[in-house]
């Protein structure tokens, strides 16, 4: 199982923008199989930041799906309407789970997921899923949200991503003072010096639109 998500930043007016957002998403979903959701960007990443995630089978599914959005027209147009609110290319992310996965039941909208990444050390690599693992565990334990582990397909070799989704801002509030309360999570963040590259850690939050 994997996750495949594309993180694009749009500027100019939010009314215009979120909306193409939300428009193009809903073309995604009725034009192949694959259950995509729109998040918006809350921290972490430039204002007018979205990303839109889906879980797939593999690469041959996820290669067939996008074949069906190349060959529409609409949906090359629709795309093409967002030139002017880009400045930077999009980019792509194919990350495998190895520990959680999402739930039965997809997160509604307003959900807020919290998303912390990091790359693990040359030499480091088993270590630090077994250690991240550990931490993903815990973390579960202690706030009752389930926090996945995914690794990097693709981009920084070792780069890894923490993932947990709580109902609304206020559920978010809850899982980080439950975390930062306990002392054995703390121990944990300890435990893992060595075996990440020193200043790859990024945290972020997001809130899904659509």
């Amino acid at each position: 199982m994997y996750q495949f998500g594309r993180v694009l930043t749009l500027t100019g007016d939010a009314r215009e923008t979120m909306a193409w957002a939300v428009d193009i998403t809903g073309m995604v979903n009725d034009l192949t199989d694959l259950d995509v959701s729109l998040w918006g960007a809350t921290f972490g990443y430039p204002v007018g930041t979205v990303a839109w995630s889906a879980i797939v089978e593999g690469r041959a599914q996820l290669a067939a799906e996008t074949a069906k959005l190349t060959a529409n027209n609409d949906y090359l147009d629709a795309v093409m309407k967002a030139q002017e609110w880009v400045n930077t290319p999009a980019e792509d992310i194919f990350r495998k789970v190895v520990h959680g996965g999402p739930g039965e039941t997809p997160p509604a909208v307003g959900a807020v997921a919290s998303v912390t990444q990091a790359v693990a050390a040359t030499g480091k690599l088993p270590e630090a899923v077994a250690w991240a693992t550990d931490m993903a565990t815990h973390a579960s334990s202690v706030t009752g949200v389930n926090v996945s582990l995914l690794l990097n397909a693709y981009t920084d070799f070792g780069g890894m991503a923490f993932i947990s989704t709580v109902p609304d801002m206020a559920a978010a509030d809850a899982s980080a003072d439950a975390l930062a309360a306990d002392a054995s999570y703390m121990e944990k963040i300890g435990a893992s010096a060595g075996l990440f590259v020193d200043g790859s850690a990024h945290q972020s939050l997001l809130q899904r639109l659509a």
